[in-house]
């Protein structure tokens, strides 16, 4: 019984639409156009304080990682040489840390 009404109703929906193509094609670029005008007024609070509550254990650790470090951007540097562990390349990687947490942490 419910699938004949629905297939009544499909068949009803389907006719109108073609012999009112005109009238339905104008409608839709209406609907189109009315909400495309909306549009610019849509935005994204992807913010990680959206998702949690006050008091939460992992955004008061986030909170904690901008105290400390001032944004939660990942850097990734890799590094190539014969040997990593080598004093020398140690020293290295040493002095490149001090220097970008100079710039980059705060205090």
């Amino acid at each position: 019984m419910a699938r004949n009404v629905i297939s009544r109703f499909i068949d009803a929906w389907a006719s109108f639409c073609l012999t009112r193509r005109k009238t339905v094609l104008a409608a839709l670029a209406v609907v189109t156009a009315v909400t495309a005008s909306q549009l610019p007024k849509v935005y994204f609070d992807n913010a990680l304080e959206t998702w949690f509550i006050d008091g939460d254990p992992a955004l008061v650790n986030h909170r904690k990682l901008l105290d400390t470090f001032g944004s939660d951007e990942l850097v990734v540097i890799g590094l190539e040489a014969p040997d990593v562990f080598a004093p020398e390349v140690l020293e290295r990687i040493e002095l490149l840390l001090a220097q970008l947490q100079r710039l980059y942490c705060r205090d």
